[in-house]
């Protein structure tokens, strides 16, 4: 066998049969949650490249590379681990930017969500992991959703 094979072979998904319990899970409440009430807000996501996020990956066929997938979904190593549970959590979706916050779809008065900071961004759009100058007073503004309109 070549070195090659060796390290495909080597480096090739393991199906773990115990995963560990994921303490967060039922805390994400995904995109599909917040474009219930948030249309014009998912409608302006939609169209951004958070929205693709994961798409680059794939095209890459670097989608379950854990150095990678973090940056490219919603939750990994908290509300998910393993590729079939995937789905409702790929790409760049509200809370990674917004943080957690359970409590809002009920009682959006008392669970408000805080403004975006810089660091939320940081977390990946940093020199480690991607290969533009980041610029959070340039960049946000190709992501920022359009604000919501009060009653």
């Amino acid at each position: 066998m070549g070195l090659v094979e060796a390290f495909r072979k080597g480096s090739a998904f393991v199906n773990i049969d115990a995963l560990p319990e994921l303490p967060h899970k039922d805390k994400y409440l995904t995109a599909s949650t917040c474009s219930m009430c948030h249309v014009e807000q998912t409608d302006f996501w939609k169209g951004t490249t958070h929205a693709d996020a994961f798409a680059s990956l794939v095209e890459t066929g670097d989608q379950w590379r854990q150095d990678c997938i973090a940056c490219h979904v919603l939750g990994y190593g908290q509300a998910f681990i393993a590729p079939e549970e995937a789905e409702p959590y790929k790409n760049v979706q509200c809370e990674n930017c917004h943080g957690l916050n359970p409590g809002h779809p009920q009682d959006p008065v008392n669970h408000p969500w805080g403004a975006v900071k810089e660091t939320s961004c940081l977390t990946c759009h940093n020199k480690n992991q991607t290969r533009i100058d980041f610029v959070f007073s340039r960049e946000r503004r190709k992501v920022a959703c359009p604000p919501l309109k009060r009653n």
